[in-house]
């Protein structure tokens, strides 16, 4: 669909408020996040091809302070990989910094046999 590939591209634009637009929150749970997503999936009456969430983030230790809530969140992927529902990471740098997947996503994510783990 052009229009939504045209939206997406203009979240890239530097005038663009990502937070205005959708919301942002430092206090929410991955893990309840995940749970919503499958129970989004579960209650779809029809047979799609391929259930996938995308993860948007810039923030590469989510739960930083919390390793429970880490804990939660690699254990509810790991549940939705079960039922054949993919996560995919679509990260952004934030200014100055560089996104490191290795402190915290790629223990949620399996990376396809053959492909890098995103960065």
């Amino acid at each position: 669909d052009a229009a939504r590939i045209k939206e997406l591209d203009g979240i890239m634009d530097d005038s663009f408020n990502f937070d205005d637009t959708y919301g942002c929150s430092d206090t929410f749970s991955l893990n309840d996040a995940l749970w919503t997503c499958s129970n989004l999936f579960a209650s779809v009456a029809q047979k799609v091809a391929r259930r996938r969430i995308l993860l948007l983030t810039n923030n590469d230790s989510p739960h930083e302070e919390d390793p429970a809530l880490q804990r939660q969140a690699v254990a509810k992927a790991n549940d939705l990989r079960e039922v054949g529902i993919d996560l995919e990471l679509l990260h952004m740098s934030r200014s100055g910094q560089t996104f490191d997947s290795s402190v915290f996503w790629n223990n949620l994510l399996v990376v396809p046999e053959g492909e890098e783990a995103p960065r």
